[in-house]
């Protein structure tokens, strides 16, 4: 099995991370480990610079792992704790997603789109009992005022 360990400088809930690889290494899993949050275990004769590295993949998992934290057992053993990175691991599936959003607004609802913008609406309808001559819908609309 491979592990591949990178440094990435992104956000946790960036989406097509910048990885920078530091190392490849062969592994062998000698017990039962969790895909979700596995603990990997490596000797090391003090040739890799773990504590450079902070993102893993798992190719036969077909996941991608944040290092939460990497602690050392003895002289040459360290356990590298990892947890599942959803958005990564699964970002086909997500940006390749349609999605339909039901806001529910009705007049007069206050909708902030960013801290810096912000539309607040006064929708006031006026109906006239004047019939107007002509077949086609006719909407009068003011701006301002």
């Amino acid at each position: 099995m491979e592990l591949i360990l990178y440094q990435t400088l992104d956000n946790e809930n960036v989406i097509n991370k910048d990885l920078i690889l530091k190392y490849t290494i062969n592994i062998k899993l000698k017990d039962n480990v969790g895909i979700i949050n596995p603990v990997i275990t490596l000797n090391d004769k003090n040739t890799m610079d773990f504590n450079t590295c902070n993102y893993a993949y798992l190719p036969d998992f077909k996941r991608y792992y944040f290092i939460r934290s990497i602690e050392n057992v003895s002289n040459d053993v360290w356990n590298l704790n990892l947890e599942s990175d959803v958005l990564e691991s699964f970002k086909n599936d997500i940006l390749n997603s349609v999605v339909e959003i039901n806001t529910g607004f009705k007049n007069g609802d206050y909708y902030a789109t960013n801290p810096k913008i912000e539309v607040i609406k006064d929708i006031d309808i006026y109906k006239s009992n004047v019939t107007l001559s002509n077949v086609k819908n006719t909407v009068f609309s003011t701006i301002g005022g």
